[in-house]
C-alpha cells in the first residue's frame, strides 16, 4: 500500500503510539466474531491512520469487507475492545467515534456503480464498524507496479471520466472523501473503477473542527497542502487534487513531488519543483494533460474547483481512424445477385454501358477526365460508454467497414 502517516496536531510528547503503517499489532485476531456472530475475521488486509480493514465471512458464508475505526494515534486495543491512550484524548476519541458513525451512514446511502457500498453500520467493542462489499480485484497501485502495459492512454482516459464521475457523485451528496490515492480505486472483474476507503471522508460542511484539526492523515504525493494544515479550509478542489496525483502516477509512473516540498519551494521564492505532464507524452489528445496539470496547482484558488470542470476537459466520444495505405480510389465490390435477376441484371447493366458512352462522346472534347477523389478515411464512431463501439458486436462492425479495403489496407490501422 502507499507510504502514509498520521500527523498529531495536538500534544508533542511521546504517546506511545506506535508505526500504524502495517497495522499488525492491532488487529482483530482471526476467528473474532462481530455482531453476535453475523461476522467472523478471516483476515488482516491494510489499515490507515483512521481505521482497520478486515476480510470476513457474514453469516451466509460469503465474503466482505470490516472497516473498523481505530485512529492508531489516540487509542490502543484491549482485548478485542479499543481504548484511548490517555485520559487527553477520551472526549476526541469519542467525538470521531461519533462522526465515523455519522459519515457511514451517509455513506450507506450512496448508490453507484463505481463507489464500493457500505451494507451496515454498528457499533461494538467501544467502538464502530463498516461492513462493506469486497472486489474481487487489484487495486490501481497493482496495475501500475505489475501490469503497466494495460495502461493505455485511452484506458487511463476512461478510468479517469469513470472515477470523476464517481467523485461528482461523492460531492453532490456534500461528503469529501479526503484519501483518493492508487490504494484506494479498485480495478474490478469486468474492468470498472471502484472508489473505495472512506474511512477518512467527512461532510464538507458540519464538521467538529477540533477532531480533524487534532488528526491529520496525510499521504505524502497525493494530499494537498491544506491536508498538512491545521484549520486550513477544505474543499472539492482537495479531493481533485488527490485523484489528480493518482492519474499523473498511472500517466506517468511516478507520484508527484509532494505538497510540503512544493509549498517549501514557494516559501522560499524557489520554483515550484512539480514537473508537469503537458508536452511529455504526446498519445494523450489535447488538454487531457493539461487539466491534470491544473488540478494540481499547489494554491487552492488555482486548481480545478469542481468534477464537473474537469469531467468538461475529459474526451467523451474517442474515435479510430482507419486510413487505407495506397492512394488508389477504394475499391467496392458488386452486391451478389440470385439466378432469377441475372436477365434483368444483364439488361441494366448494358443500359448503364450505354449511358456511359454517351456521356464519354459528349465529353470528349476535354483534355483529360477529372481527378478521382481519394477514399475518404473511415471512423468508427463509439458511443458515450467510453471506448464502447455503437454496435453489438464491435468485430463486426469494423468488418462491415473495412470491407472495401483490399486485405493489404486492412492491416494498416491508426488508433
Amino acid at each position: 500500500m502507499q507510504n502514509s502517516k498520521v500527523i498529531d496536531l495536538g500534544p508533542t510528547e511521546n504517546d506511545g503510539a506506535g508505526d500504524t503503517s502495517h497495522g499488525t499489532v492491532d488487529d482483530l485476531p482471526v476467528g473474532t466474531e462481530l455482531m453476535r456472530g453475523q461476522y467472523t475475521i478471516a483476515s488482516y488486509l491494510n489499515s490507515g491512520g483512521f481505521g482497520i480493514t478486515y476480510c470476513a465471512h457474514d453469516s451466509l458464508g460469503r465474503t466482505v469487507v470490516i472497516k473498523e475505526c481505530f485512529p492508531a494515534i489516540m487509542c490502543r486495543r484491549d482485548g478485542t475492545k479499543i481504548a484511548p491512550l490517555k485520559p487527553a484524548y477520551v472526549v476526541e476519541l469519542s467525538r470521531l467515534i461519533e462522526q465515523f458513525v455519522s459519515e457511514a451512514h451517509a455513506l450507506a446511502a450512496l448508490r453507484h456503480k463505481n463507489i464500493l457500498h457500505v451494507h451496515q453500520v454498528f457499533e461494538e467493542n467501544d467502538t464502530a464498524y463498516m461492513a462493506i462489499d469486497f472486489i474481487n480485484g487489484p487495486d490501481l497501485l497493482d496495475v501500475i507496479e505489475n501490469t503497466p502495459e494495460r495502461l493505455t492512454a485511452e484506458e487511463i482516459i476512461r478510468l479517469t471520466r469513470r472515477t470523476l464521475n464517481a467523485i461528482k457523485y461523492v460531492h453532490d451528496k456534500n461528503i469529501l472523501h479526503r484519501d483518493i490515492s492508487p490504494d484506494n480505486i479498485l480495478i474490478d472483474e469486468s474492468g470498472e473503477p471502484v472508489l473505495i476507503d472512506f474511512g477518512s471522508a467527512r461532510r464538507a460542511q458540519n464538521v467538529p473542527g477540533r477532531v480533524f484539526s487534532k488528526v491529520k492523515f496525510v499521504k505524502d504525493g497525493y494530499s494537498p497542502q491544506e491536508f498538512y494544515i491545521e484549520g486550513a479550509e477544505q474543499g472539492p478542489w482537495s479531493d481533485l487534487y488527490s485523484f489528480a496525483a493518482t492519474v499523473y502516477h498511472a500517466v506517468s509512473g511516478a507520484a508527484p513531488v509532494d505538497a510540503q516540498h512544493r509549498m517549501s519551494a514557494v516559501a522560499q521564492d524557489k520554483p515550484d519543483p512539480y514537473v508537469p505532464l503537458a508536452g511529455r507524452f504526446g498519445e494523450y489528445p489535447e488538454g487531457f494533460l493539461e487539466a491534470i496539470d491544473h488540478a494540481l496547482a499547489i494554491m487552492p484558488v488555482d486548481r480545478i474547483q469542481t468534477a464537473d470542470e474537469w469531467l468538461g476537459r475529459v474526451p467523451t466520444r474517442p474515435v479510430r481512424i482507419l486510413t487505407p495505405l495506397s492512394d488508389e480510389p477504394e475499391r467496392r465490390t458488386r452486391p451478389t445477385r440470385s439466378p432469377d435477376d441475372a436477365e434483368s441484371a444483364a439488361a441494366a447493366e448494358m443500359a448503364a454501358q450505354l449511358e456511359d458512352h454517351q456521356v464519354k462522346t459528349a465529353d470528349s472534347s476535354l483534355d483529360a477526365p477529372p481527378e478521382e477523389e481519394a477514399a475518404a478515411p473511415i471512423l468508427l464512431a463509439r458511443d458515450d460508454n467510453e471506448g464502447e463501439f455503437e454496435t453489438e458486436e464491435d468485430g463486426e462492425f469494423e468488418v462491415d467497414l473495412t470491407q472495401f479495403i483490399d486485405e493489404k489496407d486492412k492491416t494498416d490501422t491508426v488508433e
